[in-house]
């Protein structure tokens, strides 16, 4: 399987298991909220990975980062990780930083591929694009008084949704 296709299920199985959890949030009380997400997530990427040669293949991809130099792992792993740890730290700013860390975490991941490996996942740099250029919009919902961080949880699920269909459809041999 081509590596680009793979990442594109693997990118629309994160956008499935976030978006029905961030859809029943709106009905179900807050109490279950993280078994739904937990359960929802794992699902949709178990499922994913029964797709034929979609795990070698991830797994590949995944272990090429092995041969990242140390700087650079530090480089996406602080992308990565600094906003989600911020986001726990700040909580009033969550909306804004789990958008930032999705956006950074995806493109810095894009950039250390295509230096190391030789190959691109187009749709791993429009996630990020499309996470980062969605934080105008989640500061205009708390501007207004109204709660972002469901229309947060469906931006990134959007961003990973049209990245993994831009993976899908792409021509690259990848």
């Amino acid at each position: 399987m081509r590596k680009e296709k793979a990442i594109g299920i693997l990118f629309m199985s994160i956008a499935i298991g976030i978006f029905i959890p961030a859809m029943l949030t709106i009905f179900i009380n807050n109490i279950i909220i993280i078994p739904i997400w937990v359960i929802s997530l794992s699902l949709s990427i178990m499922l994913a990975l029964r797709v034929k040669d979609l795990k070698p293949t991830i797994k590949q991809v995944f272990a090429s980062s092995n041969r990242w130099s140390s700087k650079m792992k530090a480089i996406n792993g602080l992308a990565w990780a600094l906003p989600f740890i911020l986001a726990v730290i700040i909580p009033s700013y969550y909306p804004y930083l789990i958008l930032l860390g999705v956006g950074l975490g995806n493109i810095a991941t894009y950039a250390m591929i295509k230096a190391s490996n030789g190959f691109t996942t187009r749709g791993q740099m429009i996630v990020g694009i499309t996470a980062l250029s969605s934080l105008p919009l989640i500061a205009s919902i708390y501007y207004l008084g109204f709660d972002a961080s469901i229309v947060m949880r469906l931006l990134v699920a959007m961003a990973y949704g049209i990245g993994g269909i831009s993976n899908l459809i792409s021509n690259s041999p990848n």
